[in-house]
């Protein structure tokens, strides 16, 4: 018997199996795709007369931000397709030379592992459709199981390290997150205001070095939200909905000339078409249109199917190790995760005009697509919380507006 290791996982993921020609979208078109260092190294000592050449030009080194893990890039033809794919839309590298040349990131995705707090932990992306089918349609909300991996099958990935001062409380940091998302009592954007409260007095007590103080501040949340407490006025009004546009047309500014696969092309379309978004057209106008098919069609869908969108924030919360990243900014990661809600509910309430109705599938599709343009480009998420900061949008007050 082999040996295993004990992981973290979600069910869905845990029940995850690639649908090959059944899916509805390729891994290998319209994203950037990383190369790590090992990967790159090996395509250059490489003397394949084939396969030698085509890898050294097909990869190109990161001139800025370069890690271990992403130590070059794949460079997509004139299509934005990997230019390593077969005629039939297979990976020549995989078929003919195994999978044992593949990078790290081509071998492994969807699924994700790391090494959180010292315990591995398995995830996957929901950029791949047949995840975000699994992870969004659970009526009951994303469940978490401890499993025994087989160690062959486990292809190692990040570590997270948690800052030493904060690792006692860790856990108890991230439960509370992770349960507050999940708690049906109060509506998403009430959940999601509650946690900028509860991350912002984090983020007070970690710059003033005060971490005797947050176990209290744990259990005052907690009681907060168990009473009710928690709940606070969700922002209305015109100016609500500019500001979302506004964040919207910076994020077309951001994307850019950028190759976008059709199908990703086809989804945006829809979403422009539905609100009526020109370059014409005053972004008043489009607000108005926008505001309407919310409350129309978005609102109402959603009384019905919240829990698609409660079990995508889980999933990205419990993917992304909310609210820790490797540069300790815990508000930064709220900011992160509100902004990347927003822009899907916008692309919902577009298409939903659009078809004149949402449907379960339809979100799923939504979250699939989204999660590529957003989860898959660290870049573009910094540039808009750039953004923010510089039009002194950076405050809980303001990122609570995108929530209305």
């Amino acid at each position: 018997m082999g040996k295993h290791v004990r992981a973290l996982v979600s069910s869905h993921v845990q029940s995850f199996h690639c649908i090959g020609g059944d899916c509805p979208d390729t891994c290998c078109q319209g994203w950037r795709v990383d190369i790590d260092k090992g990967a790159f190294d090996l395509y250059q000592r490489m003397t394949d007369p084939k396969f030698g050449p085509a890898l050294r030009e097909a990869v190109v080194p990161n001139t800025d931000r370069q890690t271990p893990e992403a130590y070059a890039t794949l460079k997509m033809n004139r299509d934005g397709k990997c230019p390593l794919l077969t005629g039939d839309g297979l990976c020549s590298v995989h078929k003919d030379l195994g999978p044992q040349y593949l990078s790290h990131l081509c071998l492994t995705y969807p699924r994700k592992y790391q090494t959180v707090d010292g315990r591995l932990e398995k995830s996957a992306n929901i950029s791949c459709p047949e995840v975000s089918r699994l992870a969004l349609l659970q009526p009951e909300g994303v469940k978490f199981e401890q499993v025994d991996e087989p160690v062959s099958q486990i292809l190692m990935g990040s570590t997270l390290q948690v800052p030493a001062r904060l690792q006692p409380l860790f856990w108890d940091i991230r439960l509370f997150c992770l349960g507050l998302l999940q708690e049906r009592a109060y509506t998403i954007p009430e959940r999601l205001i509650g946690l900028g409260l509860f991350v912002q007095s984090l983020q007070r007590c970690v710059d003033r070095a005060e971490y005797a103080k947050i176990p209290e501040l744990i259990l005052r949340f907690t009681r907060l939200s168990q009473s009710g407490e928690l709940r606070q006025p969700i922002p209305t009004g015109e100016a609500n909905v500019l500001v979302q546009m506004k964040l919207v047309s910076q994020l077309f500014n951001i994307m850019g000339s950028r190759q976008l696969s059709p199908r990703s092309k086809a989804l945006w379309r829809e979403f422009l078409e539905g609100i009526g978004y020109r370059n014409a057209v005053p972004v008043e106008q489009v607000a108005g249109t926008y505001k309407n098919a919310r409350e129309s069609i978005y609102l109402p869908f959603l009384r019905d199917y919240e829990y698609l969108m409660e079990n995508y924030l889980v999933h990205q919360a419990y993917t992304n190790v909310f609210p820790f990243n490797p540069e300790g900014a815990l508000f930064q990661s709220y900011a992160e995760l509100v902004v990347d809600y927003s822009l899907l509910v916008v692309q919902l309430v577009g298409r939903g005009a659009f078809h004149g109705r949402l449907w379960p599938e339809l979100v799923v599709e939504s979250a699939s697509m989204h999660a590529r343009e957003m989860t898959h480009n660290a870049e573009r998420r910094k540039d808009l919380i750039d953004w923010l900061k510089k039009s002194e949008l950076f405050t809980l007050g303001t990122i609570a507006t995108m929530l209305a």
